[in-house]
C-alpha cells in the first residue's frame, strides 16, 4: 500500500489525485450512512416508545419471560 501511494508512476494515482477523485464519493457515502443511522435510531425510538406505552396501558409484553405470570 505504501509503495502504491509513494509511487511516481504515471499509471498509478498519487495521494492527492486519489483524494480528489474519491473524496466527493466518500463524502456522499458518509452523509448517506449518517442519514440511514438517524432513521434507524428514530424508528427504534418509536418502537420503544410504543412498547413503553403498551406497558403503561397494562398490556402484556410480547417477549417470553417478561411481564407478570398469568
Amino acid at each position: 500500500m505504501i509503495e502504491i501511494l509513494s509511487s511516481e508512476s504515471p499509471l498509478q494515482p498519487t495521494v492527492t489525485e486519489a483524494i480528489l477523485s474519491y473524496g466527493p464519493w466518500l463524502l456522499v457515502a458518509a452523509v448517506f450512512l449518517a442519514i440511514v443511522v438517524c432513521c434507524i435510531r428514530a424508528l427504534w425510538r418509536r418502537v420503544a416508545a410504543r412498547r413503553e406505552a403498551g406497558r403503561n396501558d397494562g398490556h402484556r409484553a410480547t417477549h417470553h419471560g417478561v411481564g407478570p405470570v398469568r
